[in-house]
């Protein structure tokens, strides 16, 4: 961990970076997560040093907490054979996903089974199931945070990599049955409600605010986000090869559209997103790696998604947004690929979370923007087809938590609105 004075127009002030051995990268520590760390930019030398001190600890603390929880792979060349083998297989049949079931296989799955029960008998593992739910509600913790909890979605998680993992063995003959662990109920689950949506006007407020500040991008990034329903890692990775005008190709997806009476300006047509999450999204050659959308398997045409351009203030926003990656494309800035120039790169999280913060609203994350848009769509039009098309979902259960929460915002409003006479009979 090195600190490093840099310098602004409004004075100086002291960073924090470390070099990632996994990512092979330098890794900066953001301004805002030290301002809420430590509740104030850091200016001083000596307190500089003093936090510099306490963040190398903490960052050498949790790689020896990795390397323990790790350790098991050193137990039997065989065992760590299979997991190598569930990953090549895991990765092909959930290649989005599989990386988040690893990390909960290896961190949480093997740890507890092969060095907290020390059971290297895979048959044996179901009798340790019901002390694997109770480690998990009790005492496993976030990797990087030793003091916080799982979430109870993080278990469920653990529980899925577990079960997959298990699944597969079976499959090979290496275990004689599949005995599954049953998950922890839907309803420990931390759920979406009404308090989650985003109303018009706190959307139009943080925009402006963003505008104001000269943050054109990040502004359009927001009304897009709030439009459309994407998700985060979708919106980001939007090129010149995703905007189009006119008529939607899709036709089944245009006349649920127009029997809905929803008319646009324009439209996105998805079939993949970035593959890197991280702010640096280009590789060495200036190309965009990409990966199928959430819920594919691969990139294809058949797995595309319309999104339809719905607000006028938007579709002028993105139009110059556009233009200006038109006259990147010309000068060939990243080659001839229409697909590397992206419309919002570089956006990030940190002007939302700073607009919130200066116009006094509670904040709400990027995918409340989705929450909205999904709850507006099957609750305004009460067509679950459509709202499925538009957003990529794939759950009707998903959709029919939506139903309830527009129900319950309508009955919010009119209660705001009741007027306490008698009922005329």
């Amino acid at each position: 961990m090195r600190k490093e004075l840099l310098y602004t127009r409004t004075g100086t002030y002291y960073s924090f970076a470390y070099y990632d051995n996994t990512t092979q990268k330098p890794i900066r520590l953001q301004k805002s997560y030290i301002r809420e760390r430590f509740g104030k930019d850091i200016t001083d030398l000596e307190e500089a040093e003093t936090i510099r001190e306490l963040l190398e600890k903490e960052r050498n603390s949790r790689a020896n907490e990795k390397k323990l929880r790790l350790s098991w792979d050193t137990l039997s060349t065989d065992f760590s054979q299979l997991v190598s083998e569930y990953q090549a297989y895991h990765r092909k049949s959930a290649p989005n996903s599989y990386a988040t079931t690893m990390h909960y296989l290896r961190h949480y799955v093997c740890y507890y089974f092969l060095q907290v029960q020390k059971c290297e008998e895979l048959d044996q593992w179901a009798l340790h199931y019901d002390g694997f739910r109770e480690w998990l509600e009790d005492r496993a913790t976030v990797i990087k945070n030793a003091s916080k909890k799982l979430s109870y979605n993080s278990k469920n998680h653990c529980i899925h990599a577990l079960n997959t993992f298990i699944r597969f063995l079976h499959r090979k003959r290496v275990v004689m049955h599949f005995v599954a662990c049953s998950r922890f109920p839907d309803y420990q689950l931390k759920q979406k409600s009404v308090d989650d949506i985003i109303s018009f006007e706190e959307m139009e407020k943080v925009y402006a605010y963003l505008k104001t500040k000269g943050l054109h991008k990040a502004a359009v990034f927001w009304r897009l986000l709030f439009f459309t329903g994407m998700r985060f890692n979708e919106a980001r990775g939007i090129s010149l090869e995703n905007i189009y005008e006119g008529d939607i190709e899709d036709k089944v997806f245009a006349k649920r559209l127009q029997e809905n009476h929803i008319s646009y300006l324009g439209y996105l047509v998805l079939e993949n997103q970035p593959a890197k999450k991280t702010l640096l999204i280009r590789d060495e050659e200036g190309d965009i790696p990409r990966k199928p959308l959430k819920g594919r398997k691969k990139i294809d045409e058949k797995f595309a998604r319309t999104i339809p351009i719905i607000d006028d203030q938007l579709w002028k926003d993105l139009a110059t947004l556009y233009n200006l990656e038109i006259q990147k494309f010309q000068t060939r800035l990243w080659g001839g690929k229409i697909s590397n120039y992206l419309l919002f790169e570089g956006v990030n999280l940190d002007a939302l979370k700073k607009a919130y913060r200066e116009t006094g609203i509670p904040y709400h994350s990027p995918h409340c923007c989705r929450h909205t848009r999904a709850t507006l769509l099957i609750g305004e039009t009460g067509d679950p087809i459509l709202t499925r098309m538009w957003l990529g979902h794939t759950s009707q259960r998903v959709l029919d938590r939506y139903v309830h929460i527009y129900q319950s915002c309508v009955r919010k409003a009119k209660k705001g609105d009741k007027k306490m006479t008698k009922i005329e009979i």
